[in-house]
């Protein structure tokens, strides 16, 4: 009786191990979603609490910087209605007005300006998705805000995808992109978490470049044999992974707790480069060998190796 539990018992080990082998062993899976920023919301409440705050005041701006304003809100027009002779003159006068404002009532008016007007532009965004409709009043506020949104396939017909934090983050980034000369941009920069909320929407939500657009564009309608409409295909999504990848080396920047090998990783399996997939795993299990991405991290890399050794 005793051998044969003895025999019983020498076979645990045996067991263990077949149960334990695909939590150890890697097994090839192809990855799907790059892994997004993790962001403070308490953080991002309370800056969108101070811009409320600010906007709130708009009646104590100074004349000065009530006329940066209304040359804001022309330029938003032109540039809605696509008048590129008009919104080119209306830059120049933004400059000028920008100093006046500058010089009456420093960064403190001009970021009151910035806050009146985000709230203009969340409320004209929040009506188009309502009504659907563009009036001049909404273009002032918006300006090609909408159509770049559709462009990127950001916005489903009238709704746009973008959460409320992102359209603040993107407001934010593109008014000061419109306004603010580069010797004055430090006083205006996105918080971290802005911005990671910014780099959280091109992560889940990447594109072609627009530099990109029409080439693949062209392409694609180009394609009328399943073999050319595999490679315009391919050439898409490469595309859509390299503009997706020059992202996640920013965000690297802006966040170093960010796991940046490991969407890298991902981000080249998706765009069918997998030797850099391949490499960019292994340097993220290089740098942690254990960790929340570890297990998942060895099944893509067995995926990409497996992929680039078909492909040869």
């Amino acid at each position: 009786m005793r051998s044969i539990d003895g025999r019983w018992l020498a076979l645990i080990p045996v067991g263990v191990g077949l149960i334990l082998a695909p939590l150890v062993l890697p097994i090839a899976v192809t990855p799907r979603d790059v892994p997004l920023p993790t962001l403070d919301l308490s953080l991002l409440s309370r800056g969108a609490a101070a811009d409320d705050a600010l906007a709130a005041h708009a009646d104590r701006l100074p004349a000065e910087a009530v006329a940066l304003g209304v040359a804001v809100r022309l330029l938003n027009a032109a540039e809605g209605r696509g008048v590129d002779d008009e919104a080119s003159a209306l830059r120049g006068a933004i400059a000028r007005d920008f100093s006046e404002a500058w010089r009456v009532g420093g960064a403190d008016a001009i970021r009151q300006l910035r806050a009146v007007q985000l709230k203009e532009f969340l409320f004209a965004v929040a009506r188009f998705e309502a009504t659907g409709e563009q009036n001049e009043e909404h273009l002032a506020s918006t300006g090609s805000f909408i159509s770049r949104m559709q462009s990127a396939g950001w916005a489903d017909k009238t709704r746009v995808l973008l959460t409320e934090n992102e359209r603040r983050a993107a407001f934010k980034m593109a008014w000061n992109r419109l306004v603010i000369p580069p010797d004055r941009a430090p006083d205006f920069e996105l918080t971290t978490e802005e911005r990671k909320a910014l780099y959280g929407l091109y992560l889940a939500r990447p594109h072609v470049a627009e530099a990109a657009r029409s080439r693949i564009d062209e392409a694609l309608e180009s394609a009328h044999d399943d073999e050319s409409c595999r490679r315009a295909a391919a050439a898409e999504r490469a595309a859509i992974e390299g503009w997706r990848l020059d992202k996640i080396d920013r965000l690297a920047q802006i966040d170093p707790a960010y796991p940046a090998d490991y969407a890298r990783g991902i981000s080249h399996y998706r765009g069918g480069d997998w030797a850099r997939s391949a490499h960019s795993f292994r340097s993220w299990l290089a740098a942690h060998p254990d960790g929340a991405y570890s297990i998942r991290a060895r099944n893509f890399l067995k995926s990409a190796i497996m992929e680039a050794g078909s492909a040869r």
